[in-house]
């Protein structure tokens, strides 16, 4: 088991080299809002999260072989031969095992994690995220092919949305940014209609302006 953290905590720690940002620290006595092996109440069991990074996400890590590998991992982490019945299980209890964490730490008076990540090491990842503030698993279900392949971390989209994970995960939340683009938008009609009306009749301006406003949200 020790040998199967230890690979999980190297892995993430490249992978935080690779995007430029701090890598979590070891559990300790104080704050550990962002750490590996983070305490958490699963019910009334306590288990460790594999990455906690408080109001930004949970990493969970698993470890599976591909066909034809000499034995699938054995212990906690080893969920078996990618591809198969069993493995599809394991990780779909997986899935719903970082679900419970997000749940129970929001419990516990932490800001729901809106992104939870699921690992098969060195395989592929898979990301959900939930915008509500509610203490509940509401992430979505476990899709084979749902995942984001290993090799794909080095695509600019995925750059980008891990990076906000870590930095701004806020900015992911597509209903919060439209609505901080029309607050925006709104602002700006608001003070071209003070110019314009120094000039034109406020009859004139507001059909102008409503013309604008229609031409850019159609």
């Amino acid at each position: 088991q020790g040998a199967e953290l230890a690979n999980a905590q190297s892995i993430f720690r490249d992978l935080c080299a690779a995007l430029k940002v701090k890598p979590p620290k070891l559990k300790g006595a104080g704050d550990n809002n962002y750490c590996f092996e983070a305490d958490v109440l699963d019910g009334k069991k306590a288990r460790r999260m594999d990455v906690y990074l408080r109001g930004h996400f949970i990493f969970e890590a698993k470890q599976g072989a591909d066909p034809g590998a000499k034995g699938a991992p054995k212990g906690p982490k080893g969920v078996g031969t990618r591809g198969t019945d069993s493995w599809r299980s394991n990780m779909a209890a997986g899935r719903l095992q970082v679900g419970r964490y997000a749940a129970a730490a929001t419990r516990r008076g932490d800001p729901k994690p809106p992104i939870i990540m699921l690992a098969d090491l060195g395989y592929g990842i898979w990301i959900w995220s939930s915008w509500t503030k509610d203490a509940v698993d509401d992430y979505g279900d476990f899709e084979d092919g749902a995942r984001f392949a290993w090799d794909d971390l080095t695509k600019p989209e995925l750059f980008r949305y891990l990076r906000l994970a870590f930095d701004k995960p806020e900015e992911l939340n597509d209903e919060a940014r439209g609505q901080r683009v029309t607050a925006e938008i709104a602002k700006k009609i608001s003070e071209l209609a003070v110019v314009l009306e120094k000039r034109e009749k406020s009859e004139v301006v507001g059909n102008f302006l409503m013309k604008c406003v229609f031409t850019m949200f159609a």
